[in-house]
């Protein structure tokens, strides 16, 4: 006999399953008979097949309670079968979603409740959890619970067993699930309640096991909790005493092994606070056990409990020095240590200058790159660490009997073959450097005075990586009379890590860093791409167009004659479109794409390589096509206007605001009857200021995004159009006294097609009727010389106000009152001098009082005052000229017609090259500079301030890779410094 192919015969055989099925369908049968058939098939998971046969049910004449359960599968069939596609229909789900909670709707009461409730609750539940594409924890427990609750009432004993525990099942583990993964990697957390009730119903041992292990489970994910430590211990113990019978057995023994380890036992302190006391010792004989019942390869958990056990059980050993030591210091160090009872310390002299070899070593290693053997140690001794063989891990804080003298020193510990070293620096050196790329820039200055430090010897070691290979590079030098020395780079990419070592008789200082600047950069390139519209319908002609343009060391260049590469690739990534073409005289290349009906919807995006060398230059997204149909109508937001001026009106904190939603068709005539749904969000509203600029498009916007987004959403309303196609929502605004709002109102309708419109507008709630802004010309002036400031007066959309208001100038100077032990006053030049002397205040022996801050702030002194009235732009102008150097404040003062006052301020500084003290405290050195954008060849007038006079300040200068500096000595708090500009500049301040 003459044999079909295979798929020749399970082509036939389905074909004639599927005609069977449709005969059955077709002839007349009893609808009990469909309807067990239909059960059946959502029993073996056919959830297509079983759908096409409930809905044939819905037809045949059932009682009420057949068509409830009936409604019930059809919705679960549908989106079951939707979900089981590779590519869901969403409106299947939406639908399905639509039909269950039609069927769990109006049964608030328990005696309501049926079993198709609790059904379509448990189908809502795997909707949203068991279904991959959602996989919602937090919409799913909630229906979970509702179905469990019904089942633990119902009468039918066994099958609310079954139910119960495949629902608990399910909840622990979704289809979706990955063993791996571990349990409650999504945030299922299930409440140990349930999970009781599943340990009390269970009767089979595997349901039995499985239910203590997820009880177990729950306990360790709640944390430390001393309620439930013993449940815990109970829950794992059930599984662990049924050893290999279990099919939980390793994971039971793991999680138990790990409570012991990271929580163990605990019990109340002096304060009746509770502390833990984890139990290595029973973890260690549960994770022997576990290796003891178990090979490598019998389960997944075996490599992590071994290394577990190789955690608490090797020795381990830590050795730190938090800080570096001044001459004469009490040198502090930290051991930790675990199944280590007795520790070797040694101390060693070393200079960080010869002794550091690094040899093909990274820089990071220098510590271990010294050679000990080739100096002896000054000090050797044993710590005794009385470790008790529990596997405890222990630290002491420990100080060295004797204070070293100046030097570097290697303090290594060791104990049963293991190493630490920590360097111990004593030393009042200050090691400060700058890179540019080129060249490092290296100041050395006293930690106290902060001098610098002339004729320093300093070695700098070089590590980068170049083709694979590990490489090292050395460089020496000494500092000049001003503490400053450079290296210059011999290697083309400045890129790697450094060690730096200084050293002045036994001085000694260092420091490691990481750098990356690239001195020979290839030219980036970026490529505009465009489209002459950003969607279009299948079958319509999309026209391209690129413009290339590439960052050199002189700005941007045009790229012309360049041959360019690039592909468009649809939504699914396929390759739909390639071509390769030349950049004409303006770095531009063009084009065209035939798009057709079979195209992937979506959005379409292009990817660019340079011909010359196939490199990368990059991707953008092109269009989108879509199947776009037209909306019947608009809805508009109306934002309340004032009827004097005609702009949005100002609200106040405490009104109410009114808006008028409007839905109309295109044609001209109302939507009457339109379900509008409005969401209202607030959020908080910070006003900001641009600074006025001749080229604002230059600059990098100054406000900075809120973060909370839209902000907190304060209603949700669902409303009707009237006749008129209209609908009003009315927001109340809380009386706040120090924060602004701004709320915004987003109304959504649905048209016909599905279609979502939407329309949203703003609107802002404010203490004040408007806001001002001085911005002063320029932020440094000399005495005698005019100081003008620009006014702006805006409400809080933007718009100009006129107002008047009072100027008020101040000159402020900072004052500090002490008193000394004697409890004299100390200020003024005294203090200053004090302070200039050396450490401020200065210690006190017992049993005298130590010295106290009495007073400090800025005195005031009015210098100037007026008035000014802002014009019908918002804008004035004001201007006083100082007669002395200082620091000045300018102010504003008026009062709105609520009565709340309105205040700004601006500071200036006047200061010449003679100027030493402007009476203005920094909070640490600073830079102040007059203006942020010159053109090259202006000069920039910058203010170097510092908390104390006689500082000394290295001040550098980067631009492109150059570095210049200065190193200079402050004769007062403040120095006036005058920088040529010949190209962009960033200066940069360090104190000594």
């Amino acid at each position: 006999m003459k044999t079909l192919p295979l798929w020749i015969t399970l082509s036939l055989w389905f074909s004639a399953a599927a005609f069977g099925l449709a005969q059955e369908r077709r002839a007349p049968q009893d609808p009990d008979a469909l309807l067990e058939r239909a059960e059946e098939l959502w029993a073996e998971g056919s959830f297509a097949l079983a759908l096409e046969v409930y809905q044939d049910l819905s037809s045949a004449p059932l009682d009420d309670d057949q068509e409830r359960w009936v409604a019930f599968r059809v919705a679960d069939c549908r989106w079951r079968s939707a979900a089981s596609t590779q590519n869901a229909d969403p409106s299947s789900v939406e639908l399905a979603h639509t039909e269950l909670e039609a069927l769990t709707a109006g049964r608030e009461r328990v005696e309501q409740r049926d079993r198709v409730w609790a059904e379509a609750r448990e189908s809502l539940a795997d909707l949203h959890w068991d279904r991959q594409a959602s996989a919602n924890w937090g919409m799913a427990q909630g229906h979970y619970q509702a179905a469990l609750d019904w089942w633990a009432g119902s009468g039918e004993i066994d099958l609310a067993r079954k139910r119960y525990l495949s629902i608990v099942w399910r909840m622990a583990s979704p289809v979706w699930y990955q063993p791996h993964w571990g349990y409650g990697s999504y945030g299922n957390r299930i409440e140990p309640s349930i999970l009781r009730n599943a340990v009390t119903i269970a009767q089979d041992a595997a349901d039995v096991d499985r239910a203590h292990y997820l009880l177990g489970l729950s306990y360790f994910h709640r944390g430390r909790d001393p309620r439930v430590a013993a449940r815990l211990t109970e829950a794992f113990g059930h599984v662990v005493e049924r050893g290999r019978a279990s099919e939980w057995y390793d994971d039971a023994l793991l999680y138990l092994g790990r409570y012991q380890e990271e929580s163990g036992s605990a019990s109340r302190d002096e304060n009746g606070n509770w502390q833990w006391t984890p139990d290595y010792a029973g973890a260690v004989q549960t994770y022997r056990k576990f290796l003891q019942d178990f090979s490598k390869g019998e389960s997944r958990h075996w490599d992590d409990v071994r290394r577990r056990l190789e955690n608490i059980t090797r020795t381990t050993l830590g050795l730190s020095v938090s800080r570096f030591f001044l001459p004469e210091s009490e040198i502090q160090y930290r051991l930790d240590w675990r199944n280590a009872s007795r520790i070797e310390l040694a101390l060693h002299p070393v200079d960080l200058t010869r002794d550091v070899q690094l040899n093909g070593r990274a820089t990071t290693e220098w510590l271990e790159a010294i050679q000990l053997g080739r100096r002896e140690a000054v000090r050797s001794w044993t710590h005794a660490t009385e470790d008790t063989g529990e596997h405890v891990p222990g630290f002491a804080q420990l100080t060295l009997d004797e204070k070293l003298p100046l030097g570097a020193y290697v303090l290594e510990a060791r104990a049963a073959g293991e190493s630490r070293r920590a360097l111990v620096l004593v030393s009042d050196l200050v090691l400060t450097l700058k890179d540019s790329g080129r060249e490092h820039l290296v100041w050395v200055c006293d930690a106290r005075s902060g001098e610098p430090v002339a004729d320093a010897e300093l070695r700098l070691w070089h590590h980068y990586r170049d083709k694979g290979k590990d490489l090292n590079g050395a460089s020496v030098g000494r500092t000049g009379a001003d503490g400053i020395a450079r290296f210059e780079s011999e290697i083309p990419s400045y890129r790697g890590d450094y060690f730096l070592a200084a050293k002045v008789g036994e001085r000694q200082g260092f420091v490691a860093y990481y750098s990356y600047t690239n001195t020979r950069p290839e030219l980036g390139w970026k490529v505009y791409a465009q489209t002459d519209r950003p969607a279009y319908r299948p079958g319509d002609l999309v026209q391209w167009k690129y413009t290339v343009r590439a960052q050199g060391p002189e700005g941007y260049l045009t790229p012309a004659g360049a041959r360019l590469r690039w592909e468009i690739l649809d939504p699914r990534g396929t390759k739909q479109a390639e071509g390769e073409g030349e950049l004409n005289s303006f770095g531009t290349l063009w084009g065209n794409l035939e798009t057709s009906a079979d195209l992937t919807l979506g959005e379409y995006r292009v990817q660019f390589w340079r011909s010359e060398d196939n490199r990368h230059v990059g991707a953008a997204t092109l269009f989108r096509l879509e199947e776009y149909k037209a909306p019947e109508f608009e809805v508009t937001v109306l934002v309340p206007e004032d009827p004097e001026t005609s702009r949005p009106r100002l609200f106040r904190l405490g009104e109410e605001v009114t808006f008028d939603l409007e839905a109309t068709y295109y044609f001209g005539a109302p939507v009457a009857g339109a379900d509008v749904e409005v969401f209202v969000y607030q959020r908080p509203f910070h006003r900001t200021w641009t600074k006025s600029r001749e080229f604002p498009w230059f600059y990098t916007p100054s406000t900075s995004p809120w973060w909370g987004g839209q902000g907190q959403q304060v209603s949700h309303q669902t409303l009707e159009t009237d006749a008129a196609g209209r609908a009003s929502v009315t927001i109340e605004t809380p009386f706040e006294l120090h924060q602004d709002y701004e709320y915004t109102i987003e109304a959504r309708v649905v048209d016909a097609s599905r279609r979502e419109i939407l329309a949203s507008e703003t609107v802002r709630v404010t203490r004040q009727e408007y806001s001002v802004h001085l911005e002063p010309q320029r932020a440094i002036h000399r005495p005698g010389t005019a100081v003008e400031v620009d006014v702006r007066a805006e409400d809080a959309n933007g718009n100009p106000v006129e107002a008047t208001g009072t100027m008020e100038v101040t000159r402020r100077q900072w004052i500090e009152v002490w008193r000394d032990p004697a409890g004299r006053k100390v200020h003024g030049q005294e203090l200053r001098d004090l302070k200039q002397a050396g450490s401020f205040p200065p210690s006190v022996d017992l049993p005298f009082r130590p010295w106290s801050l009495e007073f400090q702030g800025y005195e005031t002194e009015v210098v100037a005052r007026g008035e000014l009235t802002t014009g019908t732009d918002g804008r004035g102008r004001w201007s006083f000229t100082p007669d002395r150097d200082g620091s000045y404040q300018i102010a504003w003062r008026s009062v709105d017609g609520q009565g709340e006052a309105i205040d700004a301020q601006a500071h200036v500084f006047v200061a010449d090259e003679e100027s030493r003290e402007l009476g203005y405290m920094p909070g640490g050195i600073e830079i102040l500079v007059d203006q942020d954008t010159l053109a090259v060849g202006e000069t920039a007038s910058i203010l170097l301030a510092a908390p104390a006079s006689g500082r000394w300040v290295l001040f550098t200068v980067e631009a492109e890779d150059l570095l210049q500096h200065q190193v200079v000595r402050l004769d007062g708090t403040v120095k006036l410094i005058a920088l040529p500009i010949d190209q962009a500049h960033v200066p940069n301040v360090y104190l000594g």
